[in-house]
């Protein structure tokens, strides 16, 4: 499989940095780390990564996400074709539905599975590259990318049955959607 797209990791804990820029570097041609969120902007600005994996936490002793909150809403008010998948090691179900709701691809908790983090970051970048320069929809994806992100839900211990119940739902619109095409 060839390396494809580019990622930014963002994540206070430097441990955590280097095991999943070790991880993901076999599928992206360039992975690139913050350690803290403060150079983000300036840093999608120069580099424009097709997927953000960004922690919820930065802050010793705050375990809130609205830090995540914030920093979702600036990529995606600055680069909204740019994809986010949150990463936290504080699992709540109400943050994760507001932070879908306001653009992320997904939500993954810490201790993560290597294979689900893996397939919910591919599937981030192929949602990023779904839609050709032109805007229209490259043939056939729309539905591959919904078979893989509801294979991928099945199983997450956050809303892993809901999830996949949602993406059935999504490929029932999409190939309705395909049809108007």
């Amino acid at each position: 499989m060839a390396k494809q797209g580019s990622i930014l990791i963002v994540d206070d804990n430097k441990a955590i940095l280097s095991a999943v820029k070790l991880l993901v570097d076999k599928y992206f041609e360039k992975v690139l780390t913050l350690s803290s969120p403060n150079s983000l902007v300036s840093t999608m600005r120069t580099e424009r990564p097709d997927v953000v994996l960004l922690d919820m936490n930065f802050n010793a002793g705050i375990n809130t996400g609205n830090e995540g909150i914030y920093w979702l809403q600036q990529i995606l008010d600055r680069y909204p074709s740019t994809k986010v998948v949150l990463f936290t090691a504080y699992a709540d179900i109400d943050l994760a539905v507001k932070a879908m709701k306001m653009g992320a691809v997904d939500f993954v908790v810490k201790p993560w599975d290597n294979e689900k983090l893996i397939a919910s970051l591919r599937n981030a970048y192929r949602l990023a590259t779904l839609r050709t320069d032109s805007g229209k929809k490259s043939a056939g994806t729309g539905q591959d990318l919904v078979r893989d992100m509801a294979a991928s839900a099945k199983g997450m211990t956050t809303g892993g049955a809901a999830l996949s119940a949602a993406f059935g739902c999504m490929a029932v619109i999409n190939a309705a959607d395909n049809l108007w095409m």
